[in-house]
């Protein structure tokens, strides 16, 4: 170490001067790094084998033997020293490179880390905002957010209203929606003076009777959907479109070619943003879907693609995602040694008929607003008729989503759009720490540690089969909430909270139609 000393230094004032430069801290530390083995190791070998080939001529087998003595002795010395530097050196080298000051603490990385995470957590939550913009998912409730989220119990009244703010700020005017937060604000808003009772914050016996129905819905209401999807398939018949209006046909079909083309790009984006999965026979299907719709277009066929991607999924690839389902659900019980639990068929059948019509759903109504965006006339919002027909042709695919989402038990599917959420809330959450990743602010050790935590939180989403969950209020409980809070605590970001909750309480009540 003396002599690494002695050379570092010696040409201390030439790599100071060259390259990026160094300084006397990394110098001293270079130089205290040591013998590590690998060369030093390799050398000595080399030259162990270089005596024995070179001394295999001599005739004297004492000299022989005097040499490779000499060789080998060398060896075991320079084993011995590299054994010390990485026994005395290697293990003393955190704490003298924390001394010189060449590394940041462990408790400000771990303040860095932590404020990664707040801001993590921030954003996580302008996205949950977003997202309570859509009709699809305005009914979510957000105690389902905090069971499966666990930062999202970090969150209060106002750090919550800033993402509402925030997400307002950056939405341009023209395109900004309200989001449907009277789910979200009675977990959140907490009177000065008085405290709500617990009738109000539960509904009495809310847990008890769901929780008796769940046996019911398993034997009866849950088969009774999964009849339903095997009858619809039985009766699926292609849709009918009035082609007599004044068009020209090869106009619709190019309009038709882009319509599934923007379709395409809209399922990449959806598995960008962690709502559609990226591998799985879901995305394959989808993805078959539209090669067919693709080629019925270039043959003047309407669009029909929803129909195309329930034959799809009908032959192998359903039965194919049913046991890839189940592997994976057994690989990670025996992995995280959770407890086991009966793997429900008929739930994995409408989970993945609920997950394809919202996702189906989301794609038409992004490509519809793409389409009507670019194919609009400059100075005007006026569609041709052939551009019409495209998109009313998508409509309808839609319309056959809600029926299928219609046709099944309204409990099921709500859970099953919470834990869509859920799902897509914490992939957006990984996005970010993978974002920091690349861009450098963290290690891929401190990501992969992140993201393994998320990875856990969205295994447990998987597993839920919880129609209802702790400490979920009843809709009366949050209509009541909402009333008692005044009117500038919403800070005029939600101006008709408490006419949507009576609007969403009234659809509840009466099971209509879900809203595309």
């Amino acid at each position: 170490m003396v002599i690494r000393m002695f050379l570092i230094y010696s040409f201390y004032p030439i790599t100071k001067r060259i390259g990026i430069g160094t300084n006397w801290k990394e110098s001293l530390f270079a130089a205290y790094g040591g013998l590590r083995g690998a060369v030093g190791i390799a050398l000595a070998l080399s030259l162990h084998a270089e005596t024995i080939h070179f001394t295999s001529s001599i005739p004297n087998e004492s000299a022989q033997m005097s040499f490779r003595t000499s060789t080998a002795k060398v060896f075991g010395f320079t084993g011995g020293i590299a054994f010390l530097t990485l026994f005395i050196n290697a293990t003393t080298c955190g704490p003298l490179l924390i001394k010189l000051g060449l590394v940041t603490p462990t408790e400000t990385r771990k303040k860095v880390l932590e404020n990664y995470r707040q801001h993590m957590i921030q954003f996580t939550l302008v996205e949950y905002v977003k997202l309570m913009t859509e009709d699809r998912f305005q009914t979510v409730d957000f105690m389902v957010m905090k069971e499966h989220i666990p930062f999202f119990n970090e969150i209060t009244y106002d750090k919550f209203m800033i993402a509402v703010q925030k997400y307002k700020d950056i939405t341009p005017s023209k395109g900004y929606l309200e989001p449907s937060i009277e789910h979200v604000i009675p977990y959140l808003y907490e009177p000065e003076t008085s405290h709500p009772s617990n009738d109000e914050k539960v509904s009495p016996g809310l847990n008890e009777t769901i929780t008796d129905r769940r046996s019911i819905l398993k034997s009866s209401t849950r088969r009774d959907s999964v009849a339903n999807i095997r009858k619809n398939r039985r009766r699926r018949v292609a849709t009918v479109y009035d082609l007599n209006e004044v068009f020209d046909e090869k106009e619709v079909r190019e309009e038709r070619m882009i319509f599934v083309h923007i379709l395409r790009a809209t399922y990449h984006r959806l598995i960008e943003h962690g709502e559609l999965d990226s591998r799985g026979f879901m995305p394959y299907s989808m993805f078959r879907s539209l090669d067919f719709a693709s080629d019925a277009a270039s043959k003047g066929m309407p669009l029909n693609d929803w129909d195309a991607m329930q034959a799809v999924s009908n032959s192998w690839v359903r039965p194919a995602e049913k046991l890839l389902h189940r592997l994976f659900h057994w690989k990670e019980v025996f992995k995280r040694k959770h407890k086991f639990r009966t793997f429900d068929i008929d739930f994995m059948e409408i989970f993945v008929q609920v997950r394809q019509a919202l996702v189906f759903t989301r794609a038409h109504e992004s490509a519809q607003n793409i389409f009507k965006r670019e194919f609009v006339s400059v100075g005007s919002d006026a569609l041709t008729a052939a551009e019409k027909n495209v998109l009313d042709e998508s409509k309808m695919q839609m319309v056959n989503a809600d029926k299928l989402l219609n046709s099944l038990d309204k409990d099921d599917v709500q859970v099953i759009k919470s834990h869509y959420v859920c799902q897509m809330l914490l992939n957006k959450s990984a996005y970010y720490f993978e974002k920091l990743a690349r861009r450098g602010l963290i290690t891929e050790r401190e990501a992969g540690q992140f993201l393994e935590e998320i990875e856990e939180y969205i295994f447990d989403v998987l597993e839920c089969r919880e129609i209802s969950h702790k400490h979920e209020m009843s809709l009366d409980a949050k209509k009541k909430m909402i009333s008692s809070i005044p009117s500038y605590m919403l800070r005029g970001s939600v101006n008709n909270t408490k006419e949507r909750a009576q609007v969403v309480a009234a659809d509840v009540d009466t099971a209509q139609p879900l809203p595309v």
